[in-house]
């Protein structure tokens, strides 16, 4: 089980949603739009390395003495260990330190390191995605209607459709959210775990606001999934496996066919054209010693249910008291701020080369693809005892 634990540790990574295909080449992670320094030369010492599916790395040149880029002092020292130990080294530059916080740095590093070698397995991989992609948009996304116009460059619209407009006092309560493309310009989600698929994927940018009865509004918490800490070691394996080789294969080959379908069951990835809407997934978090059991055994605890909504299961909150209670959703998508922070890495790049200039026209492009704060409509729900 603790190949199954492993798996599930490795989720929780999202990327906000981003305008698709405006740049050409692809990264050296996984195939996705380059950065301009990802194609740039590679430093004193080192060789550039382009696979056949146009994935850039860096190789050290036997005998001669490598100069680390300038980016290397500015990674986490795990991440740093890592690089200088892989045989085919990630380009570093500033599109990596950005996108990568330090925590996760070096799992990436060590992950691509041999990547010459992944692209068998990534053809398989890439085949798999599609088809997955595929079956996303036909399950989770409308079509424009009909008379489309957009409002602007980039904008989404947010709509919170109630399953009742009544509930008893104690239960939880059953909406729909959608998400609309309302701008002239692709949006793409690229998320894991994703809310849209699961109704207490742990993201900051998904929130519901609760004005009680008695008034004042408060920020409510979906329930986290159950924890594995703990869990039984004695893996209950098929009776005709008895050698120690004979259950690792075993294993392993579980483990492979489970990483695609938990991927699956928490990732989605969907571009939204323009006049398109994404629509939640039917949803129930169920019994939780029964999520933890599913999880235990590497099964998937979110199995689908019928209909058009999804519970509202909130950790510290209930409707409990009766009278009228107003909800919404928000989507909070805001750009970065120039912040203390952001400057302090401004500075730092500056004294490795680079004009604030560029730094600046890189900040201001990234921060113009954000949607910003996105509200859904406010709905009323009477609680009866």
């Amino acid at each position: 089980m603790l190949v199954m634990v492993a798996v599930l540790a490795g989720c929780g990574k999202k990327e906000a949603p981003h305008a698709a295909g405006k740049q050409g080449g692809q990264s050296a992670l996984d195939g996705t739009p380059a950065s301009r320094a990802d194609s740039e030369e590679p430093p004193a010492g080192f060789a550039k390395h382009v696979t056949p599916k146009g994935r850039v790395f860096w190789v050290e040149r036997e005998g001669v003495r490598a100069e680390y880029p300038p980016e290397f002092s500015m990674l986490d020292p795990k991440a740093q260990e890592a690089w200088r130990k892989a045989r085919y080294k990630v380009p570093l530059s500033t599109g990596f330190i950005q996108g990568f916080p330090r925590e996760v740095q070096a799992t990436w590093i060590e992950r691509m390191a041999d990547g010459p070698e992944l692209e068998a397995e990534d053809g398989a991989r890439d085949a798999y995605v599609r088809r997955r992609m595929a079956e996303d948009r036909a399950e989770l996304v409308r079509p424009a209607p009909k008379g489309f116009k957009p409002e602007g460059r980039r904008k989404a619209g947010l709509a919170l459709i109630p399953k009742s407009a009544m509930i008893r006092s104690g239960e939880p309560f059953w909406y729909r959210l959608e998400i609309q493309n309302v701008g002239r310009e692709p949006i793409e989600f690229n998320e894991r775990p994703s809310f849209w698929k699961i109704g207490n994927a742990t993201q900051l940018d998904y929130a519901f606001f609760v004005t009680p009865p008695d008034g004042g509004e408060r920020k409510v918490v979906p329930r986290h999934n159950v924890h594995l800490h703990g869990i039984r070691r004695d893996y209950p394996f098929p009776r005709h496996l008895v050698t120690v080789e004979e259950k690792q294969r075993f294993l392993d080959e579980l483990n492979e066919k489970r990483r695609w379908e938990v991927s699956h069951w928490e990732h989605l990835r969907v571009t939204l054209d323009p006049g398109e809407t994404l629509v939640s997934r039917p949803w129930q978090y169920g019994n939780p010693d029964e999520r933890r059991e599913l999880l235990m055994y590497g099964d998937i605890p979110d199995k689908p249910i019928a209909g058009e909504f999804r519970e509202l299961a909130l950790r510290e909150f209930q409707f409990d008291k009766p009278g009228t209670y107003k909800i919404k959703a928000v989507y909070d998508d805001s750009p970065p701020k120039l912040d203390k922070q952001e400057e302090e890495y401004i500075q730092a790049m500056m004294k490795h080369g680079y004009s604030r200039a560029e730094l600046m026209e890189d900040f201001e492009d990234s921060a113009a693809e954000h949607l910003g704060r996105v509200e859904s409509n406010s709905v009323a729900i009477e609680v009866y005892k």
